[in-house]
Order: C-alpha cells, then sequence, then structure tokens
C-alpha cells in the first residue's frame, strides 16, 4: 500500500467519527514524523512511514468530552489556546504503529473511561496491518469518544 493510500484508508474511517467530536485535521496532508517534530525521526525511512493528525481546542474539549479533558488536562496550557492532538502512525511496512491522544496511548485513554474491554483490544491493534488495524481504530475511537462525552 502506498503512503498516500494509507493516509486515505485512516482518514476515510476517522475523519467522520473525530470531526463529528470537534477535532479537525490538523495536517491537511499525512505527514512523516520529522514534517511535524525538529527532532530526529524515530521511522527508518521518514519519508516512507505515515502519520495522520487531527486537533481539537483544549476549551472546545474540556466543554464536549469532559472524561477525555480529564485525561489529557496536564498537558494544556494555562490560556487555553492550545489544542489537542489526535495521532496515528503506520510504519514503512503499512503496520499501526501507535494511536494516541496527546501522546497518551488510545488503551491507556479507553481505560481510564471505564471501558476495560476496548482497552485490551486497542492494546492488541499495534503491529497489525493498517487494513485489520484501523476499522478497529474507528470503532474503539468512537466508544472513547462516548464515554468522554458522559464525563
Amino acid at each position: 500500500m502506498t503512503r498516500e493510500s494509507l493516509a486515505r484508508l485512516i482518514s476515510s474511517a476517522l475523519d467522520p467519527i473525530l470531526c463529528a467530536a470537534s477535532f479537525g485535521r490538523g495536517d491537511g496532508m499525512p505527514a512523516t514524523g520529522d514534517a511535524l517534530d525538529p527532532a530526529p525521526s524515530p521511522w527508518p525511512e521518514p519519508d516512507e512511514a505515515v502519520q495522520v493528525l487531527w486537533c481539537a481546542p483544549f476549551a472546545q474539549v474540556r466543554q464536549e468530552l469532559p472524561g477525555l479533558w480529564h485525561q489529557v488536562r496536564q498537558h494544556a496550557p494555562d490560556d487555553d489556546l492550545g489544542c489537542v492532538d489526535v495521532t496515528v502512525d503506520v510504519d514503512v511496512l503499512g503496520r499501526l504503529v501507535a494511536a494516541d491522544i496527546e501522546s497518551e496511548p488510545l488503551a491507556d485513554l479507553l481505560r481510564g473511561v471505564g471501558d476495560v474491554e476496548a482497552a485490551a483490544a486497542a492494546a492488541e491493534l499495534p503491529g497489525l496491518p493498517a487494513e485489520v488495524a484501523v476499522p478497529a481504530l474507528a470503532d474503539l475511537f468512537e466508544r472513547l469518544l462516548a464515554a468522554a462525552r458522559a464525563g
């Protein structure tokens, strides 16, 4: 699978869920790890890896997703001008590396909202091919956001 097709797969599965919860695409395009961060890329060949990013303003997450806000607020500046980042990373072989919010793994966030079953499922996704992992991620993000709305 090409880098562009991986990015389309991730976006088509997750955009409807994340954008419905106030997250907008933060990058506009798939990006390599080093395009978003000046630090050296952890990827063996950064021009082949894919990272897709979404973000939502801190204030909006605090108001609309209190259960999520409770878990990520330590990353928020005092002025509320930043945003909460959701990232999905796929390696050069098309395998899921990570899915996180503010660098907190999806499994930990699901556990934090009390969904132990979903947390266990999320913990098993890294290393799976994107074609398998991404549809499961969509379901897990949907469960997380539903629980986060409830507080």
